[in-house]
């Protein structure tokens, strides 16, 4: 991407308007799956009178906070820009990353069975 944000090429426009669609696809699935669990809910037991909390609040929050985290990927992250990159690159000190894969040095070793080895 570009560092001035308005001369985005035609496949990053493609991406974004492809996750837009996909983040309303799922807006759509959460409420019409969340309408019908409190309808259940209200159908079936109503409060209940025990003072716990209803059922469906728990399906309503946990895929609330899915949904959240997916539209920030979606509206709420800045694009990557040039300047950024030539930062990174810049640093140049890539043996202490975080985010790596996890070495497979050890893999071609077979364990015995029986043994432990930590």
């Amino acid at each position: 991407m570009t560092d001035t944000g308005q001369n985005i090429s035609r496949e990053d426009a493609l991406e974004r308007v492809k996750a837009i669609r996909a983040c309303m696809g799922g807006l759509a699935a959460y409420v019409i799956v969340n309408v019908f669990l409190w309808i259940l809910w209200a159908l079936t037991k109503g409060d209940g009178g025990g003072g716990t909390p209803p059922w469906p609040i728990w399906v309503t929050v946990g895929w609330g906070i899915g949904m959240a985290f997916g539209a920030w990927n979606v509206y709420g992250r800045k694009p990557i820009t040039e300047a950024e990159i030539d930062k990174e690159m810049s640093r140049g000190n890539w043996a202490g990353a975080r985010c790596r894969a996890p070495s497979i040095s050890n893999t071609h070793r077979r364990r015995q069975p029986g043994r432990f080895r930590p």
